[in-house]
């Protein structure tokens, strides 16, 4: 089938399955699935996300809140168009969704359960990866997205997880489009009225109007800007905006305010990053780069850094060797010591010295 013809069956599935609230069969997970105890693992604005299993496998099913018929209907209406199109998804830095349980709750979307968590509690867990890499990866599944014509509309790193492979996935993903009108979620909720997370929207959609936009719907530009967001905070382990409330936030963001370089970024990140970031920042959507330029310009500085540790592996590794068991044994000390200079990454050296410069 060509790619022209899978989309435009594509877009009828979606026009079908939204029209008459109907899914293929494929994207119903009626048979041995269960959910694991009375309450919930975690809970966010709009869903609560329980652990489960499904054929024996660990996974995540993430529960709407929904509270009157009226809103079952539209939420389902917007969830089976969604849907159609992430079961198609197939990509190894795309977190798949295998479908709905409507015998376990009215609305939900089940996924793989990750047991590593996302990517900062991975980075507590293992602080010796590499920040660029799992950056690298999580630019190639927004990349991906893009080229399916996907917004994530909700890129923050709580979003961002990891596999058993030590790979970063990118996941709730679209979420937004089926969220994005409050009328259809809890009318009880005392939350600010906004569908995303506020650190990491773009200016435009804080305040469409002073962008001279009608409505704030996310694009692929604000994706990025949120995804330059990101990369901050995953490099220097400080978070955007730290103890400011949203009003704060957004008043800010619209007058062109922005988190400030790190003196440790100056020392341990190469300028080319740290330009990425900005230039991710741009007020204007059109300054913004491209997914494509991320994923080039941190495979770039991955590689680079990698190269840097191997050099000085090289340079501290001669000439020594472990005299407690002869000429020898210096090849055990030789792999112990390249083991450590591959997984000690720069930019966690960077983290620590942001860190230790904020307290």
């Amino acid at each position: 089938m060509s790619l022209d013809l899978r989309r435009r069956s594509t877009r009828i599935l979606r026009r079908v399955c939204g029209g008459h609230t109907i899914l293929p069969r494929s994207c119903i997970l009626s048979d041995n699935i269960s959910k694991a105890g009375d309450i919930a693992f975690a809970s966010g604005r709009f869903a609560d996300v329980w652990k489960g299993h499904h054929d024996g496998n660990p996974v995540c099913i993430k529960a709407f809140r929904t509270y009157t018929a009226d809103n079952l209907i539209e939420i389902k209406k917007r969830l089976f168009q969604q849907l159609v199109i992430w079961r198609r998804l197939s990509h190894p830095n795309v977190l798949p969704v295998l479908g709905i349980s409507p015998e376990l709750f009215p609305l939900c979307i089940v996924s793989g359960w990750m047991i590593d968590g996302n990517i900062l509690d991975f980075m507590s867990a293992h602080p010796k990866v590499s920040r660029l890499r799992l950056l690298a990866e999580a630019a190639s599944g927004l990349q991906y997205l893009h080229s399916m014509d996907i917004v994530h509309s909700d890129l923050k790193p709580t979003n961002i997880v990891i596999d058993s492979n030590f790979h970063a996935r990118l996941t709730d993903y679209g979420f937004m489009a089926i969220i994005s009108d409050l009328s259809t979620i809890d009318p009880r909720s005392t939350t600010p009225p906004s569908t995303g997370s506020v650190r990491y929207m773009a200016p435009e959609l804080l305040n469409p109007s002073h962008s001279d936009l009608e409505n704030s719907n996310p694009t692929k530009e604000s994706d990025v800007y949120a995804f330059g967001m990101v990369t901050y905070q995953v490099i220097t382990g400080l978070q955007p905006f730290p103890g400011d409330y949203d009003d704060v936030i957004i008043h800010n963001v619209a007058t062109g305010e922005r988190p400030s370089q790190p003196p440790c970024m100056i020392e341990w990140v190469s300028d080319d990053i740290w330009n990425f970031i900005s230039r991710c920042w741009s007020a204007s959507r059109d300054d913004r780069p491209d997914v494509e330029f991320a994923v080039n310009t941190l495979n770039d500085a991955t590689n680079a850094s990698e190269a840097r540790r191997v050099k000085s592996y090289r340079t501290n590794d001669r000439g020594k060797k472990d005299s407690r068991r002869g000429p020898g044994a210096s090849n055990g000390y030789r792999l112990r010591t390249l083991l450590n200079y591959f997984f000690i990454s720069e930019s966690t050296l960077a983290e620590r010295k942001c860190v230790e410069a904020s307290n």
